[in-house]
């Protein structure tokens, strides 16, 4: 009896040839009764793979849970969230914008997704999804910088002067 080639399996006894492994499953020894599994946050869509470099990373920004996956099935990173990384596992690798910052896209793929607060607002929340999150200064205040990230960022208005508009840049 001969053994199974890389890249196929057989599980079963008394058989005359060999399977290849399933898409989303490799195998790289001679001789297997089972096929290994694309870990988490790869796949592979052909079938008869003999090594783990044929399994497929998730692009940045987007994370697959689980293994053996023989299609694209990766999910794109939360709004307000960003991921640099290749192949990740699971959605705790998506980064939160900073404070001050917002992303309203799915599957950013680096910090530069994030979008800063416009000037006459802050917003001390991490993760914000939408430019309504950030927080107008009050009347009488103003803010010539972008991504603030308090209240106490917001200027009164000089002696003088006021204003009864809010969010004044």
């Amino acid at each position: 009896c001969r053994y199974c080639q890389v890249g196929k399996q057989n599980n079963l006894t008394g058989q005359s040839s060999c399977a290849y492994c399933e898409p989303g499953k490799y195998e790289d020894r001679v001789g297997q009764n089972e096929c290994i599994d694309c870990v988490a946050g790869k796949w592979s869509e052909a079938s008869g793979q003999h090594n783990m470099s044929y399994c497929i990373a998730c692009e940045a920004g987007h994370y697959d849970e689980r293994s053996g996956r023989g299609v694209n099935k990766c999910v794109a990173c939360d709004p307000g969230k960003w991921s640099s990384m290749l192949g990740q596992a699971n959605a705790s690798h998506c980064i939160a914008c900073v404070a001050g910052k917002f992303s309203p896209l799915t599957g950013q793929a680096s910090r530069e997704g994030c979008i800063s607060c416009a000037r006459g607002k802050w917003s001390s929340v991490v993760g914000q999804s939408n430019h309504t999150q950030c927080i107008s200064c009050v009347a009488g205040k103003y803010s010539v910088a972008t991504g603030q990230t308090a209240k106490t960022s917001c200027i009164e208005c000089a002696a003088g002067r006021w204003s009864f508009k809010v969010g004044l840049e």
